[in-house]
């Protein structure tokens, strides 16, 4: 029942992430009639770079677009070629119509300035990982692409088996994949590696958080998947190989039509080196897993956008072993697995009026085992953590103000059912203790609970000349063991020295 529930909620139908715009073109020649012609996006600010052709109509819509300022450039033969500067400060979707003349019959010559390094408006610290980033970035082992990309921005460390920890912050990092925070611990010992192969860009934040941020602010990862809207039937695959037997591959199967756009994928992975080893000689450290994910992209109208997106991934690795360990005999399996579906729905009321509405559930889980020759001890764990996650905005424009506010409502199950025994109290060489007498042979615990939390905000950033502010207010309740509830003012100001370009 629980996974026909979520296929349920994929059969309804992820908008564009937050804080990302669209820009919808339209092409034309001196006559006004809409021409099919090359073009490409830049910016370098957002790390982003996408060639394109516009259709038969002359239009092309670019989504998910981080915002900042872009340059955009048009072409086709016969005619002059045209340059522009946009900047994209909202959510909501902005048109542009570029008209190209005849091409002059005298050779010209054009000087471009440089594309913008620093966009004035931004008010705190914040980085993107484009799509060019990500399918030229370094190997990793299996389950770290996206940590090791991570680990190469300001204000991270990367901890020993993959946990992050941006400021120096513990455990605070959270995931916002299309618009839905994941705030549990995505390491590869705690949890399945998310599939950066479906990655089409990253944002990275370690301050000034909008108030639609909360929960955990050590760090927010903004992911935004994969959205190819190339007509027709087209596929890609990814193979990896490496030392210590690993192993790795990708493979993704699309078709698209003018409004609709069906998708599957899926990965796999073994390598005998998965954790970080606590010895040189890397005993019993084989792990293998993959993953199968669809989504469903409907654009019913040129103002109504639904996506559907059901994924299911699994992990199974050994626990390294220390030298004691293993020539004790001891082995101990973990394994990670996970179900999560999300939909969500994007509406443009006006031209200066939007509104989202998602919808999530997942059910993860993950189990430790340990044979009997495992010491000092072996622990046995099976714990499981179901969420529904619900979220709706409404965002707009007016003036020089640009509003967004919303409401969030999470509604979870806690389960853990822990046990251990202890079958060392030393250990020798050099009879070394490890638990005191006082400590008990075995424990068991098993308990469950469920979490309430709700949420409000509303933010706004206003733009005047050279100075921009970021001002929101938020509150939280939440309810799991203990009650609380607490408001969350945010607040940032910029100030652009243009011609230090500061």
């Amino acid at each position: 029942m629980k996974a026909l529930a979520i296929l349920a909620l994929t059969l309804i139908a992820t908008a564009q992430q937050r804080n990302a715009g669209e820009l919808r073109i339209l092409l034309l020649d001196s006559t006004g009639a809409p021409i099919q012609a090359d073009a490409i996006l830049t910016s370098q600010t957002a790390d982003l770079r996408r060639h394109f052709t516009t259709g038969p109509d002359g239009r092309h819509i670019l989504r998910i677009l981080p915002f900042g300022i872009y340059n955009l450039q048009a072409s086709k033969p016969g005619l002059q070629p045209q340059e522009t500067t946009i900047h994209i400060t909202s959510e909501h979707p902005q048109d542009l119509t570029l008209t190209l003349p005849p091409a002059p019959i005298r050779p010209a010559v054009i000087i471009r300035d440089t594309a913008a390094l620093v966009d004035p408006t931004r008010t705190g610290a914040a980085q993107h990982i484009g799509r060019d980033t990500i399918d030229h970035r370094r190997s990793s082992t299996p389950g770290r692409d996206v940590l090791d990309l991570i680990n190469l921005e300001p204000g991270w460390l990367l901890e020993a088996n993959g946990i992050l920890h941006p400021r120096g912050s513990e455990y605070q990092v959270q995931y916002v994949i299309d618009g839905i925070p994941i705030t549990d611990n995505r390491s590869p010992a705690f949890a399945q590696s998310l599939g950066v192969e479906e990655f089409e860009s990253m944002n990275i934040r370690t301050g000034n958080y909008p108030a639609e941020y909360g929960r955990k602010l050590g760090g927010v990862i903004e992911v935004s998947t994969e959205r190819d809207r190339r007509q027709g039937l087209h596929g890609r695959a990814v193979l990896q190989a490496g030392s210590f037997h690993t192993r790795s591959g990708y493979a993704s199967l699309q078709y698209a039509t003018n409004r609709t756009t069906i998708g599957i994928s899926g990965e796999g992975m073994q390598t005998n080196r998965y954790l970080d080893a606590p010895v040189e000689e890397n005993y019993t450290n084989h792990a293998s897993g993959g993953g199968i994910a669809a989504r469903f992209d409907l654009d019913a109208t040129d103002n109504n956008r639904t996506r559907a997106y059901i994924v299911r991934r699994r992990t199974g690795y050994q626990v390294p072993n220390e030298l004691l360990q293993q020539q004790a005999g001891q082995r101990q399996d973990r394994t990670a697995e996970e179900t999560m579906g999300h939909i969500s729905h994007q509406h443009v009321f006006s031209p200066t009026l939007l509104g989202n509405l998602r919808l999530m559930a997942r059910d993860t889980r993950a189990g430790l085992w340990s044979n009997p020759l495992s010491t000092p001890i072996a622990p046995f764990q099976n714990r499981g953590f179901r969420e529904t996650y619900l979220n709706g905005s409404v965002s707009g424009t007016i003036g020089r103000h640009e509003w967004k506010t919303g409401a969030e409502a999470v509604f979870a199950r806690v389960e853990e059912d822990f046990t251990y025994r202890i079958t060392a109290y030393r250990l020798n060489p050099g009879n070394v203790r490890i638990f005191d007498r006082e400590v008990p042979p075995t424990f068991h615990f098993a308990a469950a609970n469920t979490n309430r939390e709700q949420a409000a905000f509303l933010q706004d950033r206003w733009r005047h000349g050279n100075w921009t502010l970021s001002a929101g207010l938020r509150y939280d309740r939440y309810n799991l063991i203990a009650e609380a509830d607490a408001w969350s003012p945010r607040l940032a100001i910029a100030y652009h020295v243009a011609p230090a370009g500061l």
